[in-house]
């Protein structure tokens, strides 16, 4: 199956909020896996098994903060501040920082989950666009 038709098939079945909790648990999964120490000699480059996992990390906050639009008012503002910061730590490979991090963003995860009724309600009357009637693809160079 390819790219496009598998997000055609995934934005008809899930809502917006769907979606970002599924985002937001990977997100915390993986941040969770790289808070456990890894067997190795003090000093020694990470593992590529590692480093991939911290790669994930970027990637996931990545479309997390893209899929922000501060515009909206101060809990988008206060939401893209928080992945930013997370971001920060993962970029800069704080392990002694990832169970902050993944406190914060369990934080934002249960108050999205506290709405997900509603919020997948009013995408079903058409109150709030479906994932599949706004999806859009850009690039900036």
């Amino acid at each position: 199956m390819l790219a496009y038709q598998w997000l055609e098939q995934a934005s008809a079945r899930w809502t917006r909020l769907d979606m970002l909790l599924a985002l937001l648990d990977e997100t915390i999964r993986v941040l969770e896996t790289l808070a456990q120490p890894e067997p190795q000699v003090l000093g020694c480059v990470p593992s590529p098994e590692q480093e991939r996992r911290w790669q994930r990390a970027e990637l996931l906050l990545a479309v997390l903060i893209s899929g922000v639009n501060p515009t909206l008012g101060e809990v988008a503002v206060a939401c893209l501040r928080t992945y930013e910061y997370v971001y920060h730590i993962v970029r800069h490979r704080k392990t002694n920082q990832l169970p902050s991090a993944v406190n914060v963003l369990a934080t934002i995860r249960s108050g999205f989950e506290a709405i997900r009724s509603e919020a997948n309600e009013l995408e079903r009357q058409g109150v709030i666009p479906s994932l599949a009637a706004s999806s859009s693809w850009g690039v900036v160079a």
